[in-house]
């Protein structure tokens, strides 16, 4: 089997998956409950010699909320509360890639909630080399390339502010970037660096591909 497909795709949605390669523990999927109150003087059981439903019940006998009890143990046994942080921590994104498209025998399109999976891309590049550009949706911001080669990565970023929009524009929108980067710089609330970006859009772009 294709490497990457081995390591970074589910075989049941043919899609990129974390989890594949980061599997998150299922405790962790809860919402913290940020609101829950401990009974007066209620001390957690030890999870060290015990098992996640022994544990449990043993909150439950004292009145504990499942989501505060699993958030503890959680705590205790992976070193964070719930998926929330977890994710954050381990992929350099709150949710799963949010797949496009069904992937091949390489890195397809994908997005992910406003940051770059950092995590996951390193964990990634330890088995296979990839080229990846990156954009988020707050054009000029948080945007470049990631090299992965013999399980390292290098992390590149334009510049200046019109090559991070031009590069931002490309990266959404292929080959219809450069028209509506024009579009969008004729807006009466454009600045400077999106009348550059357009000037120089091309030479920029070249510089990325």
């Amino acid at each position: 089997m294709n490497k990457f497909r081995n390591v970074a795709v589910n075989p049941k949605t043919n899609r990129i998956d974390f989890n594949i390669l980061l599997p998150m523990p299922e405790t962790l999927n809860i919402s913290s409950p940020q609101h829950d109150k401990l009974p007066s003087g209620f001390v957690f059981p030890e999870i060290v010699n015990s098992t996640l439903d022994t544990f449990l019940q043993q909150c439950l006998d004292k009145g504990i909320s499942v989501s505060m009890a699993l958030a503890h143990y959680n705590r205790q046994k992976f070193g964070f509360p719930d998926w929330y942080d977890w994710r954050v921590s381990h992929w350099g994104t709150k949710w799963n890639a949010d797949n496009g498209e069904e992937a091949g025998d390489c890195l397809p399109e994908f997005q992910t909630a406003w940051s770059m999976p950092e995590g996951w891309l390193r964990a990634l590049a330890e088995h296979v080399d990839f080229i990846l550009l990156y954009a988020d949706e707050d054009m000029g911001h948080n945007c470049g390339r990631v090299n992965a080669l013999r399980g390292e990565i290098e992390i590149e970023m334009p510049e200046h502010e019109a090559e991070a929009i031009a590069l931002a524009y490309y990266i959404h929108y292929g080959d219809d970037g450069k028209e509506l980067l024009t579009d969008a710089s004729m807006d009466v609330s454009s600045d400077e660096n999106y009348r550059n970006a357009v000037q120089n859009y091309n030479s920029y772009i070249n510089n990325w591909e």
